[in-house]
């Protein structure tokens, strides 16, 4: 229960930190004179141009998509291990034990014993295919959020191109 807690905890923890700077980079545009990115610390001039930055920029969503679409691709490999996971297994063959006819307690004990443990194997089992579950549910919201972040990079990069042509 505590570690769904705290991957939710710190999925949010990503995105709030996202959001924070995201929200700083937009309120320093308009500190620097005019609210132009191109103006103050980080000018393209700096670099060669205003076309080396859009490359750039271009750049790290393209890898940012790639990386998005590699989530997704683990996603679906562990949703396949899941779904191999949670087809019933084959019965376990029942084990002959001989019964000798003064024994009959200890093949009674015997027999109680091997339907525990065979209990205890099945709980085991459906714990692993809900902790694979669980997993892959995490893959998913993190694929997600890295396609989110990828198409808002894309966004920056179209504003970035967008803000020098209204010079």
């Amino acid at each position: 229960m505590r570690r769904p807690f705290l991957m939710v905890l710190l999925l949010l923890g990503t995105v709030v930190g996202f959001g924070s700077g995201f929200a700083r980079m937009r309120a320093y545009r308009h500190e620097c004179g005019g609210g132009r990115w191109g103006e103050g610390r980080w000018s393209d001039s700096r670099w060669g141009g205003a076309q080396e930055g859009v490359t750039s920029a271009e750049a790290t969503a393209l890898k940012a998509q790639v990386t998005a679409e590699q989530a997704k691709a683990t996603a679906e490999a562990a949703a396949a291990k899941v779904t191999e996971a949670t087809r019933p297994a084959a019965a376990p063959a029942p084990v002959a034990v001989p019964v000798v006819a003064g024994n009959d307690a200890q093949a009674l004990a015997q027999a109680q014993v091997l339907g525990q443990l065979q209990a205890q194997v099945n709980l085991q089992t459906q714990q692993l295919a809900q902790a694979q579950l669980a997993t892959q549910l995490q893959a998913q919201q993190l694929a997600q959020a890295q396609a989110q972040i990828a198409a808002l990079q894309q966004q920056l990069a179209q504003l970035k191109v967008e803000k020098p042509a209204e010079k």
